[in-house]
């Protein structure tokens, strides 16, 4: 018998939507069931539904095209919102938050499928999105480092590499890791700026002539070039990505393969079970919780 899903995007990690979407048509289209996007305008909340399918997927050029648009839902919309939605088998929510829409849930049994860049999904090993963001940021400094290699000035040279978040997490860390940077969270952090100083010395004298400081939006660049300043004599680079830098052209090959693992547990949710869940990943699998207003 064949089963229509619903699905609406609320996240704003396009890659990883995209991926998931594109892996959910396959999914979809090779079972004979019916995948409807649902776009809701952000003034007027009114839904624009669509059918989702290979067709769907690409222009007359064969050129890939984003699936769903980003809506915006909260407190103050969804029950506006649900009233409007029709009756489906399941109805799938694409989210970066551990959003919950009870209203939502009175007329059909929904499934939670967070995104983030950032790795910090409470409950979940991984997130789709993180992998692609921290190959993308990887790989837009490292280009940064293949200029600063070639150039040469009197003082040491120190980038700034300000990404995406007001938070510690793991996309800060190990972006820093993977470039040999050094991670400021605290820019009045005075012991902080010593160690860095003694980092960016020390590199200098085995001939490294550039560093990186990676922080985030809770952090002014222009303090960290204040203090630092005080204490060395250094060419200061301030350089900022916004999170359309972090996405990337393409999905790395784990978050493809998130994707799939996601699918294929939603399809056996729909068949099997009749509340509505959040889907997380754990030890590698995509698993499925009880959404907190079930329980």
């Amino acid at each position: 018998m064949m089963a229509t899903i619903g699905i609406i995007n609320t996240s704003l990690v396009t890659i990883a939507v995209n991926e998931i979407i594109s892996s959910l048509i396959t999914k979809t289209d090779a079972s004979s069931d019916q995948l409807v996007g649902i776009e809701i305008d952000a003034s007027s909340h009114t839904l624009t539904k669509k059918v989702l399918n290979e067709k769907s997927k690409t222009t007359p050029q064969n050129q890939e095209i984003a699936q769903l648009r980003y809506s915006s839902i909260d407190e103050n919309n969804q029950t506006a919102i649900a009233e409007q939605i029709d009756q489906y088998d399941a109805l799938l929510i694409i989210t970066e938050k551990d959003d919950i829409f009870e209203a939502f849930e009175q007329k059909n049994k929904v499934m939670y499928i967070q995104t983030s860049m950032f790795n910090d999904i409470e409950g979940s090993d991984h997130s789709v999105g993180f992998d692609s963001a921290l190959n993308a940021l990887t790989t837009n400094i490292l280009q940064i480092k293949d200029t600063a290699v070639s150039m040469i000035y009197q003082n040491p040279r120190l980038f700034c590499i300000q990404i995406p978040g007001t938070a510690k997490n793991q996309l800060l860390y190990d972006t820093a890791l993977a470039v040999d940077g050094t991670v400021m969270i605290d820019e009045h952090d005075e012991i902080a700026y010593e160690q860095l100083r003694s980092s960016i010395l020390s590199k200098y004298e085995q001939g490294i002539t550039y560093s990186f400081v990676l922080t985030n939006h809770s952090v002014d660049p222009s303090i960290i070039e204040q203090k630092l300043n005080r204490i060395v004599e250094l060419d200061f680079k301030h350089v900022q990505f916004d999170e359309a830098q972090c996405m990337g052209p393409y999905p790395t090959a784990v978050d493809k393969i998130l994707a799939r693992k996601i699918t294929n547990t939603i399809t056996d949710w729909c068949q099997q079970t009749n509340t509505s869940s959040r889907l997380l990943i754990k030890e590698d699998q995509a698993i499925v919780t009880t959404a907190s207003s079930a329980s």
